[in-house]
């Protein structure tokens, strides 16, 4: 059997080490990070067999009508009744959203045997790959849930005067004006809790309240409590001052909840610059650069420079993200693979009479696949606020001590 016309087989590029000098023991490898998101996101299966958009129904709150309480009176024969009483009527009220299947597939370069046989550590290049492909099926994890976090939402909250907010896809035109202030989320909290998030009983505090997640930067979230006299002293006195920064202060990241909020340090939150056109451009935490094989990511000094951060106030309930069955079947003659959408990394070494005639060579292949479903997307908040060294609540960074000034 010939080989199809115009088959190009997959070039195949030798990425180990060899002796060429002498070559130190081991590999050494640079990661790439996780984020709090990866364990507060909730997940459940894709619906099969319901089309390509599949709809979703969230009962929103109603309020009962028709006339109130009244007195209890005699029946007299005519105008009275004393048997019957005012009805309130009520009714029912529902929106309707709509989410869909993405899907995308993560695969390294071709490795070849006779590559492998040669080299000094193939251990431990293989498994630095392997982890460092990991690292990214991470990232592309995170990115994604960010990405409908920040869709989904209908709060898109800038930090300035009157907090100015919208729900459609970017943030409102208002520049910043301020840092992160516990103010904000203060506030954020009460039109949470007023909106009957948190209902659930999930986590509350010692008077009931419930307890929603804050995932922003590290410096972000210090800053409230080392920039702010009040909440220092607030802290300072408390009686659960180790439970909220460690023993003897020796962390300023809140431990545990602090006024209904459990904060959480995100490594690359989502960062922007001015477009110039009252706009905001986002500013990736990579660039690339050469190594000396292959192409290498470093941190961006855009990223450490930009001069608007972003924190999320995250209600794990307000969305859910759906991966497909693993084993679909349709009858009991048409059977499929096994399909993993989760991103499970997998060594994938076929026999191909012309590409691959000895099965010598391969390479790891992880598929992914989600669609995020939005619940109650009132309870949705992304807020944009200024990069600085001071954060009390709605105030101008001074002179010189933002980023990007």
């Amino acid at each position: 059997m010939s080989a199809p016309t115009g088959l190009t087989c997959e070039a195949i590029n030798d990425n180990f080490q060899r002796e060429t000098g002498r070559i130190a023991q081991g590999t050494y490898r640079l990661g790439l990070y996780k984020d709090p998101l990866l364990r507060l996101v909730s997940k459940s299966a894709f619906p099969d067999h319901m089309g390509k958009v599949v709809t979703n129904t969230i009962a929103q709150r109603t309020i009962a009508t028709g006339s109130g309480w009244t007195d209890v009176d005699i029946s007299n024969g005519s105008s009275v009744d004393g048997c019957k009483v005012p009805v309130k009527k009520v009714g029912y009220a529902f929106d309707q959203k709509t989410f869909n299947l993405k899907v995308q597939a993560l695969e390294s370069d071709w490795i070849c045997l006779e590559d492998v046989r040669t080299s000094t550590f193939p251990e431990d290049d293989v498994n630095a790959y392997i982890k460092g492909i990991q690292d990214n099926i991470n990232v592309e994890w995170i990115n994604r849930y960010d990405a409908d976090l920040f869709e989904l939402a209908e709060h898109k909250v800038v930090a300035a005067v009157g907090l100015p907010e919208s729900s459609g896809g970017t943030f409102p035109s208002t520049q910043p004006t301020s840092p992160l202030t516990m103010g904000i989320l203060r506030g954020i909290h009460e039109a949470l809790y007023e909106d009957n998030a948190g209902d659930d009983g999930d986590a509350v505090t010692d008077d009931g309240a419930p307890v929603f997640h804050v995932l922003t930067d590290r410096a972000s979230a210090e800053n409230l409590i080392k920039l702010s006299d009040d909440l220092r002293q607030d802290v300072r006195w408390s009686d659960r001052v180790n439970d909220l920064l460690g023993p003897n202060g020796a962390v300023v990241l809140p431990k545990k909840a602090y006024a209904g909020l459990m904060f959480h340090s995100r490594p690359f939150p989502k960062r922007f610059n001015d477009d110039g056109e009252g706009g905001y451009v986002e500013i990736a935490p990579y660039s690339t650069t050469g190594a000396t094989k292959g192409t290498k990511a470093i941190i961006s000094s855009a990223y450490k420079s930009a001069k608007y951060g972003s924190t999320i106030v995250f209600v794990p309930k307000a969305q859910e993200w759906l991966v497909p069955n693993a084993n679909l079947k349709v009858g009991s003659k048409v059977v499929f693979g096994p399909q993993n959408y989760t991103g499970d990394l997998k060594w994938v070494n076929k026999y191909d009479r012309t590409c691959n005639p000895d099965e010598n060579s391969g390479f790891f292949r992880a598929k992914m696949g989600s669609a995020v479903k939005s619940i109650v997307p009132s309870w949705g908040y992304y807020i944009l606020h200024l990069r600085c060294n001071l954060a009390n609540d709605l105030i101008a960074c001074p002179t010189g001590s933002g980023y990007g000034e």
